[in-house]
């Protein structure tokens, strides 16, 4: 027992010893200062505007059309004029071949402009502008059109941006790599993706509680996106290329499910659809009004499917469905969306789809946790992830339209995911299969809010999750099974990922990791993950040590009181000498 109390104190002393170390080391050097960038494509964006007047977001943009989210924030932004331009220019919008001018008239929310008729592979500038009174409003917007589809056209290479978790609503202050990410990736991409929890509402909902109108709700939600998104980082990236996004539960509150409709916060979390239609879906596809959502709930769904630069993406809705339209028999994805996804898959296995890579984009990572703590989760928490056993049955029909896409496509399909606030990488095989393994990506946390290491119980969570064994998805139903192959390198640290496919190997399909240096104040939790092997043994040593310890101690003292009962007090017994054997 000593000894082992000796060599506890050893390992403890030991890792305080390299803490200390570690904190000693000098801060990183503080990220450069937000800056405007994009002359080269003619659309300038001016970094020192504080609140511009428009808020601008690049929706999804095919060969020959483009949706582009408009919101007026200003009285200036009443009425636009508009001017479409390709050829990228050099210098300023101000020059270009003008396509196209013509004049748009916001709403009192957020509304999508689209143009139509555009020309593939080409590169275009929208300028809108408006003069109200003495208020001068004016912005610019620019995207490129992918190429036609193969065979029409050669395909060529494409680069995307994925991001997940923003707190930087309910933490203003809170931008420092959202604002390198901005500097680094400003329009050197052509996609962009949002995995979930675009606005942590969760604030709005504490402000407001559960007793307001719909339209003050509302009204609210639209302020948080406003607030957040008109910030000279998210603007620099809003406006350019094409964003696509998948909500996830922090768009209402905190482990939004099913139950929500019946409760006290109805109107609350319809409101919060009703903007999530607004400023989200509306990037993809026409959205019900708010009115109609109020009525009806939810009547259009926040997945969806297409296909650009000889990739198919899909956007997997692992929240929304299963919250406001519930199916007891899907509870996971929904009938509708379960076939939807399952079709497509099928139909780009075929050779004249001409697809050679698939992106699966999903807010919740579809392998992480294990069963058993996501069944943790649920009862701690109340929020089921995708590998609770409640959804082994849709979590393996669609994980078996990917393997069998696999095995027809030329390149990769790669599942993309956001929400648990760490990096990690690996790969997704079947029990019978280690070769044709599809790709595994969890990215999330953009601002340090959303880092792991700021919470101590998440932090012994994730480094429970990465020392246990891997995943195992099983539907008892099916012969087979799925297993995720995590690698080592996983990380809480802020972080985002660039999917990318080059032009001189089309058929390879890889990615870039961007992580955050280590924050000066979280260097001691940092090392603990980094190092988790060894700090879970030893307080599992620690722990046992104590309990021993306990465990002796109630042995000692029950001894004792046990003497004091059965021997009369404090008296000592004493015993007759032996007889002599001889008499």
């Amino acid at each position: 027992f000593r000894g082992a109390m000796r060599l506890a104190a050893f390992v403890v002393v030991l890792l305080c010893s390299a803490q200390c170390v570690l904190s000693s080391f000098a801060p990183p050097a503080p990220l450069p200062p937000f800056a405007a960038l994009g002359e080269e494509l003619g659309c300038v964006f001016d970094g020192s505007q504080q609140q511009p007047a428009l808020l601008l977001v690049v929706g999804r943009v095919d060969s020959s059309h483009v949706r582009i989210l408009v919101d007026g924030l200003t009285t200036a932004a009443r009425k636009l004029t508009y001017t479409v331009r390709s050829n990228a220019p050099t210098g300023n919008s101000s020059t270009g071949v003008i396509m196209t001018v013509g004049t748009f008239t916001p709403g009192a929310g957020p509304k999508v402009f689209q143009l139509h008729t555009l020309s593939a592979d080409t590169p275009y500038v929208v300028q809108f502008s408006a003069q109200h009174s003495n208020e001068q409003a004016g912005a610019c917007v620019s995207f490129r059109t992918p190429p036609l589809p193969a065979p029409s056209a050669a395909p060529h290479g494409w680069r995307m941006v994925v991001v997940s978790c923003d707190r930087s609503y309910d933490r203003p202050d809170d931008t420092e790599f959202l604002e390198a990410l901005a500097l680094q990736q400003h329009q050197k991409y052509e996609l962009m993706a949002h995995l979930g929890d675009q606005l942590y509402a969760d604030l709005l909902a504490k402000k407001m509680g559960p007793n307001q109108t719909f339209e003050a709700y509302l009204q609210g939600f639209r302020d948080g996106y406003r607030r957040q998104w008109a910030t000279p980082h998210w603007q620099s990236l809003l406006r350019h290329g094409s964003h696509i996004m998948v909500p996830d539960d922090h768009e209402i509150f905190n482990s939004v499910n099913e139950h929500i409709l019946q409760s006290e916060w109805k109107v609350y979390a319809l409101a919060g659809l009703a903007s999530v239609y607004e400023y989200q879906t509306q990037l993809m596809h026409d959205v019900p009004d708010a009115n109609h959502v109020l009525r009806h709930g939810m009547t259009v769904p926040v997945h969806g499917v297409f296909s650009a630069f000889s990739t198919g993406f899909v956007l997997l809705d692992t929240r929304f469905s299963r919250a406001f339209a519930y199916e007891a028999a899907h509870p996971f994805l929904g009938a509708q969306q379960l076939q939807d996804v399952v079709h497509q898959l099928s139909a780009w296995s075929q050779p004249q789809a001409a697809v050679n890579h698939v992106v699966v984009l999903s807010s919740l990572p579809l392998m992480l946790p294990q069963t058993y703590m996501a069944q943790l989760v649920l009862d701690v928490e109340g929020d089921r992830y995708a590998t609770h056993v409640t959804h082994a049955a849709d979590l393996v029909a669609v994980l078996q339209a990917a393997y069998t896409l696999q095995l027809q496509l030329p390149g990769q399909v790669a599942l993309v995911a956001g929400d648990m606030h760490h990096l990690s990488t690996g790969v997704v095989c079947r029990s019978d299969d280690r070769e044709h393994c599809l790709l595994s990506l969890v990215t999330s946390g953009v601002t340090k809010g959303c880092s792991a290491l700021d919470n101590l119980h998440l932090l012994l969570f994730f480094m429970t999750m990465f020392q246990l064994p891997d995943p195992v998805c099983t539907d008892p139903t099916v012969p087979t099974s799925f297993r995720l192959h995590m690698d080592s390198n996983a990380t809480l640290l802020n972080n985002y990922v660039v999917l990318q496919v080059h032009d001189h190997s089309l058929a390879e399909l890889s990615y870039e990791t961007f992580v955050r240096d280590v924050p000066a104040d979280r260097t001691q939790r940092h090392w603990a993950f980094q190092h988790r092997g060894l700090v879970l043994s030893a307080c599992l040593g620690l722990v046992l040590c104590v309990l021993g310890l306990l465990a002796y101690s109630c042995y000692r003292i029950g001894r004792k009181v046990c003497c004091l009962i059965g021997r009369g007090g404090h008296r000592r017994a004493v015993y007759p000498a032996p007889k002599d054997k001889a008499a």
